[in-house]
């Protein structure tokens, strides 16, 4: 059995490739999609702050390169705008994050009462390419309330209200790949992916009913309302 009160640590190495989301309309100068090539090492310590709350630190290193289909590196799109801090398509990315969260929810993959909350802060540190010097504060808060608005409903899933707020802004330098996305499944939905705004701040509100249908399938009715705060440029 795993004791909550030992502290926690972790590692990581990955490597992955694919259409950017914040470049998805735009193409480089030999018509190709942007892709974002991104490889790194990671190392985390997490550990309890108290009865409710944990806390982690974690140190990261990513190499991230824009390329086109073939793989080639390119530093601009069509238009000759820099796609990189660097301007050279490469940026080294060294961060180190400081977290806590208090999860209070009865259930963590499907919850019917309870609170969550997380707090971070991201320093990135200028080594390598792109010297990236900046700060993204976030936090995140989820209400779920148990309810019975429709009776007689029968299945596994429970009648729940569940309430989140959320926001974040990026203070000092900005990679162009790692803006905010506002729409698509995860955010404003009924939007794709960045069309309600690509910014360097943001708010989202959320509020879900959620109902079963039969058995263990459950339906929910949503309303999202999202915000760049007028950074997006």
């Amino acid at each position: 059995e795993t004791d909550p009160g030992t502290p926690g640590y972790g590692a990581d190495v990955f490597r992955r490739q694919g259409i950017s989301r914040v470049f998805e309309d735009y193409r480089l100068p030999n018509g190709s999609r942007v892709r974002e090539r991104r490889y790194g090492i990671g190392a985390n310590v997490n550990r309890p702050l108290g009865p409710t709350w944990s806390g982690s630190v974690a140190l990261n290193y990513q190499n991230i390169s824009i390329r086109d289909r073939d793989g080639d590196v390119f530093a601009t799109d069509f238009r000759g705008i820099p796609l990189t801090l660097s301007g050279t398509g490469v940026d080294d990315l060294t961060t180190l994050t400081f977290s806590a969260v208090r999860d209070q929810r009865d259930n963590p993959s499907n919850p019917s009462r309870g609170s969550y909350l997380s707090i971070s802060s991201t320093q990135t540190i200028p080594i390598g390419r792109g010297s990236i010097l900046g700060n993204t504060v976030e936090a995140n808060y989820s209400q779920y309330i148990p309810v019975n608005i429709i009776k007689g409903l029968k299945g596994e899933q429970p009648q729940v209200l569940a309430l989140n707020v959320q926001g974040g802004t990026v203070f000092g330098d900005l990679p162009p790949y790692n803006a905010y996305l506002l729409g698509g499944v995860n955010s404003v939905r009924g939007y794709d992916f960045g069309e309600v705004a690509v910014s360097r701040s943001y708010v989202l509100a959320s509020a879900e009913y959620r109902f079963p249908i039969y058995r263990f399938i459950g339906g929910v009715a949503f309303l999202d309302v999202g915000s760049g705060l007028g950074t997006q440029s």
